[in-house]
């Protein structure tokens, strides 16, 4: 198998993780590495780490393939949820305690683009059925001029689902120190619930956008991977309800509520806009952000008529409070 062929495979993101071992030792050897000992504890490794490993989109030949460091995860519950985390998602200390179930410090392989001097740490993540936020920090080359307005002219994740994945995508940069970048990138799912299981980080060009035109100021590209097992735990209803939107009559078929989040799965008419609010026990009523909103995301299935619409909570809730989620008339939240 030549290395376009390798490649190929690695990107690919069904490659079973027991064949990524021999594809990465075969181009270690191209590059005059050598190769790991797969007889010398590699099963008792794996059971320990969580590993990265190339993404599904394709890195440029000439990129220099390094394989970089394999740690240990530390145990959820282990630590508390970052503070830039917490600010990202609005949450106090006493709501952070919602969250800590779905916490992770994943390290592990990072197999770098065609820059050296660049390193890119998954400092945390939090996931949900419906999204997946991590905190990353990047280090650059000292040479490197940042701008204040610098930005990724790509950076996103891509979750294990159930099905296909369609999912939205953003990022934001929290603070720039010196040749030091941290942010938090993340994905929704639109098509399927997020499961345990690969997730991708790519980031590709660094920059700023002057009018239309993305100004480039580091080039490359930059692939991690690592293995989800903790996910925060998410109400799932399935009232099969139909519901009058405005004019339109539609079927709320599935929802997902968890203390960062909620997604709302509709079929019989194309929606992309979608009032909606969480009641609570003691009689509040939470309205949320509508699709003019960075804490909204919408996906429509043309042949099968099914919307899916996702709202990032203004801040962590718990979820054992709320008694009705309001989709044009009340759904009850057992």
């Amino acid at each position: 198998m030549n290395r376009e062929e390798l490649l190929m495979q690695l990107d690919d993101p069904d490659t079973p993780w027991e064949e990524l071992l021999p594809i990465l030792d075969e181009l270690d050897k191209e590059e005059g590495a050598v190769p790991f000992d797969t007889q010398a504890g590699w099963n008792d490794l794996m059971a320990r780490t969580t590993r990265k490993k190339r993404t599904w989109r394709k890195v440029p030949l000439v990129a220099v393939i390094a394989l970089v460091c394999l740690v240990t995860t530390v145990a959820a519950g282990s630590f508390g949820l970052h503070e830039k985390l917490a600010d990202f998602f609005g949450a106090g200390e006493e709501q952070s305690v919602l969250l800590e179930e779905g916490v992770s410090q994943p390290k592990a392989v990072m197999l770098s683009g065609a820059i050296d001097g660049v390193k890119i740490e998954i400092l945390q993540v939090v996931a949900d059925r419906a999204g997946i936020y991590a905190l990353y920090e990047a280090t650059l080359p000292k040479r490197i001029d940042l701008p204040e307005e610098v930005v990724w002219e790509e950076c996103f994740l891509r979750p294990t689902t159930e099905g296909n994945t369609g999912w939205g995508v953003g990022s934001d940069i929290l603070e720039i120190e010196g040749n030091r970048i941290t942010g938090v990138a993340y994905s929704h799912a639109l098509d399927a619930p997020i499961v345990p299981g690969k997730v991708t980080a790519a980031f590709e060009n660094l920059g700023y956008w002057e009018d239309n035109t993305f100004v480039t100021v580091l080039e490359g590209e930059w692939h991690l991977f690592w293995n989800q097992t903790e996910m925060v735990e998410s109400t799932v209803l399935n009232p099969d309800q139909e519901v009058w939107v405005g004019d339109k009559k539609t079927t709320v078929n599935r929802i997902y509520l968890s203390p960062i989040s909620i997604s709302v799965e509709i079929t019989g008419t194309r929606i992309e806009d979608l009032p909606i609010s969480l009641t609570f026990r003691d009689g509040t009523v939470l309205p949320l952000a509508m699709r003019d909103s960075q804490c909204y995301s919408w996906h429509s299935d043309y042949l099968d008529d099914v919307s899916r619409l996702f709202y990032l909570l203004p801040e962590p809730i718990d979820t054992k409070d709320v008694t009705s989620v309001v989709v044009g008339s009340p759904i009850p939240v057992p």
